[in-house]
């Protein structure tokens, strides 16, 4: 648990760095380069920042133990319930994406009731939770889908809606990934359609751009969409992980702190930039005219 503490506090303030630094090179070197596309750019800055601090502020621990896997808070509002989530619905949102509002919206409903803090469930775990995190499963907030249930005979009695809620996290996955692939693919057409028409500092650009995008593509694959699926698949198939399942929560953290540095380094301004590029070549320009000016004399 501390060293996932750790994870988290240090994927946090790494989030608030890199992202912020991002955003100042977005604010002051971008305009020339990217034009209005620089805000969209800011803007997904921005909500890893907010995204870092939900994180942090929720601290999520993981465990999978034979058809359930659960999710509980280690924050200080580990003893609160969830449903101070209803102060952020409606027009507060943000609705500048339309539709990852609509996946956050479904994604609310199929957590919210197919993961359900039940007193089945806090049985259940309560052993699980005591033995390995010290925890009172029936204080804790949580959410866990439980796949089925053992009736009297010993058969599996399955959880139709609670099954069905799980499928539904999947499906949004795997929507936000193939669109992430699919708008991808169509980029790249399109670069190679128009790149003979293009002056060389444009392809130059774009050719920046889009090892950009194909890096930011794989990062939140490995880091956020497979270890997602992963937890919620696991179970059905009765396999014990444990408190490894904690990697997803540390990987999650880790990510929105990673995502920043790829754009800062893949970009030559941006990279220029951070590495005090031009200030060297400048110092090195003055020593070379002071040690010429030296020779003339």
């Amino acid at each position: 648990m501390i060293w996932l503490h750790l994870i988290q506090y240090a994927g946090f303030f790494s989030a608030q760095v890199t992202n912020s630094v991002l955003v100042y090179l977005i604010m002051t070197k971008a305009e020339k380069l990217f034009g209005s596309y620089r805000h969209v750019m800011c803007t997904f800055a921005m909500y890893s920042l907010i995204y870092a601090w939900i994180e942090v502020l929720t601290q999520p621990v993981m465990h999978i133990k034979g058809p359930i896997f659960i999710v509980y808070m280690d924050s200080p509002m580990k003893y609160y319930t969830p449903e101070i989530l209803s102060r952020i619905e409606g027009y507060k949102l943000v609705l500048i994406f339309i539709p990852c509002l609509i996946c956050f919206v479904f994604w609310f409903e199929f957590v919210y009731w197919g993961m359900a803090n039940t007193i089945e469930k806090q049985e259940y775990m309560k052993e699980e939770l005591k033995f390995y995190y010290d925890e009172d499963s029936t204080k804790v907030s949580f959410i866990a889908p439980m796949y089925w249930s053992i009736g009297p005979n010993g058969e599996k009695i399955w959880k139709f809606w609670e099954c069905m809620s799980s499928v539904g996290c999947i499906v949004i996955i795997v929507i936000c990934f193939s669109t992430i692939l699919y708008c991808a693919y169509n980029i790249y057409r399109s670069m190679k359609s128009t790149q003979c028409h293009m002056s060389a500092k444009t392809l130059e650009l774009n050719r920046q751009l889009f090892i950009t995008l194909t890096f930011q593509t794989i990062l939140p694959f490995c880091m956020m969409y497979s270890p997602v699926g992963l937890l919620i698949a696991l179970p059905v198939f009765e396999v014990y992980v444990g408190k490894i399942a904690n990697y997803v929560g540390a990987s999650l953290a880790v990510y929105p702190s990673l995502e920043p540095i790829i754009a800062i380094i893949c970009i030559k301004e941006f990279r220029r930039t951070v590495l005090c590029y031009r200030r060297r070549k400048i110092q090195a320009t003055t020593t070379q005219s002071n040690v010429s000016s030296s020779y003339r004399i």
